[in-house]
């Protein structure tokens, strides 16, 4: 009685689902593609490279580091100015009126050196024209030079320290380049998990096609056994019933194989192309599990030495030695060192004319200045909380290596077990044909039944599309493990010398 119940309702979906397909038909061609394009892996790597959009707004940041090393550099570029200047002076005391004019130019020269160390330079040439009652018009010319040198014996003395902006400025380059490294070994990664989703739902499709196929010749094998009154009707509608549902299967298929399609496109050519049937040229292989894929320390190993996340945390430790260093010595007196040189070149018209500015001589002078903030407190704190940043940095560097042994030792497991996945899938799929095939000469025989044999058809349909994932498992499982080790780049002979200049 049960099993009369299971058919009934059996009877009555496929019922439904044929009244369905036939009042809304659809067919496998639906979605017909104007165009074909045939791409292979390397093909869509290179394309995403180049013209992925979020790729090439990374591609910028490295040259604006660059030029924030020019901004830091610029502190020690010379500083010329020029000045010129008019005096009018008047005096109407008495019983001696006077006026004088002078006009005077003076440029100077000042540049701070790497250590520290300050120098100037000044010229200055200037006329004077003065007019009294006493002395009639006199007046002169004279040509001053000026040298003086400032350096710091304490605090801000020595080249690391004046150059900490330059040296962050270029650990920020350095970090600029391997973020940008990252997005490359990402966007690669990228494009090769979407060219296979792309393949495997392209032969996801292939499988449902056939196994469509499978049915519709199940059904006219059903329909001569009717004919011929050895089979019930009822085996025809199952037959019937599981043709439309393959047909299901092969609409949700291609809507997936479109959706894949855009997605891929979109993705490295940075726009979707409708009306475009993408072609696989490069078609899945299982990894062969060599030493080199499966030496577990070796590729430890070589992950330390190329992730760019553990590259990036030594930078930043480098960073934090730097200011390390540079609050140390502010916490030191600014002891200062000044020096200056000069020599006046005088030329009065007239003798009886007195001015300092008209007198011949030299003069040179030496001084130290010494100041310092009381307690230090400002600089002391700085100083403890430079080294607080260096040790959560230290600590950071500590839990980036601990997540790339983890990322790797996952990485390769999971690569072992997605080919053992896949040998045992494809075993499975070979025995779900053989008992097809079994199941179908029991049929003709009169053994077994319709329904039976849709089952094992299904079987048979399941059995592909899990091999199709789990070799495509394998691919996928393969980038990861390039990602978690660090060597995209090299084991795709991708180079990034080309990635300098944003095309």
């Amino acid at each position: 009685m049960k099993r009369k119940e299971n058919r009934f309702a059996f009877v009555t979906v496929a019922l439904i689902a044929t009244a369905f397909l036939l009042t809304y038909p659809t067919t496998a061609s639906a979605s017909q593609a104007n165009d074909t394009l045939a791409l292979d892996l390397q093909t869509v790597m290179q394309t995403a490279l180049e013209k992925n959009h979020q790729l090439k707004a990374l591609r910028m940041n490295p040259l604006t580091a660059r030029e924030q090393i020019q901004l830091a550099q610029s502190a020690f570029d010379p500083q010329v100015s020029v000045t010129g200047s008019t005096a009018d002076q008047e005096s109407w005391d008495e019983p001696d009126d006077s006026s004088t004019l002078q006009v005077a130019t003076e440029a100077s020269v000042a540049k701070k050196m790497e250590t520290g160390t300050s120098f100037s330079a000044t010229l200055t040439a200037a006329e004077m024209d003065s007019e009294t009652d006493t002395l009639g018009d006199v007046g002169g010319s004279y040509l001053r030079s000026t040298a003086a040198v400032s350096h710091p014996l304490m605090k801000n003395n020595g080249r690391q320290v004046n150059l900490r902006s330059v040296t962050l400025a270029t650990h920020q380059f350095r970090k600029s380049e391997f973020q940008l490294k990252q997005a490359v070994m990402d966007t690669i990664a990228q494009a090769q998990n979407l060219y296979w989703a792309y393949y495997s739902a392209l032969e996801s499709l292939t499988v449902y096609e056939k196994s469509l196929e499978l049915a519709q010749r199940f059904i006219r094998e059903v329909d001569e056994k009717v004919k011929m009154g050895s089979a019930a009707r009822l085996d025809l509608l199952q037959a019937r019933s599981e043709v439309a549902s393959r047909e299901a299967e092969i609409i949700t298929g291609q809507n997936r194989v479109d959706n894949a399609a855009d997605t891929l496109l979109n993705y490295i050519y940075g726009e979707a192309r409708p009306g475009v049937n993408v072609s696989c040229q490069t078609l899945p292989a299982i990894p062969e599990m060599t030493n080199t894929l499966s030496d577990e320390k070796q590729l430890i190993h070589q992950a330390l030495a190329l992730r760019t996340d553990h590259q990036t945390a030594g930078i930043d430790i480098e960073s934090a030695d730097v200011d390390l260093l540079y609050y140390e010595n502010q916490t030191k007196p600014d002891l200062t060192l000044d020096a200056a040189v000069g020599i006046n070149d005088g030329h009065p018209d007239n003798d009886a004319f007195v001015s300092d500015d008209l007198e011949n001589y030299y003069y040179g002078s030496v001084g130290i200045t010494l100041k310092f903030p009381w307690g230090f407190r400002g600089e002391k704190a700085n100083l403890a909380t430079a080294k607080l940043s260096k040790r959560q940095l230290m600590i950071n560097q500590d839990a980036v290596r601990s997540q790339i042994v983890l990322d790797v030792r996952t990485a390769l497991r999971d690569l072992k077990a997605a080919v053992k996945r896949y040998e045992t899938a494809q075993t499975a799929s070979n025995y779900a044909e053989e008992s097809l095939e079994a199941e179908q000469i029991k049929f003709r025989n009169g053994l077994s039944t319709s329904y039976n044999v849709l089952l094992y058809q299904r079987d048979l349909t399941d059995a592909r599309v899990r091999e199709v994932d789990a070799l495509i498992a394998c691919q996928t499982a393969l980038i990861a493990l390039h990602q978690a080790v660090g060597n995209t780049l090299e084991v795709n002979n991708i180079e990034l010398a080309w990635l300098e200049e944003p095309r």
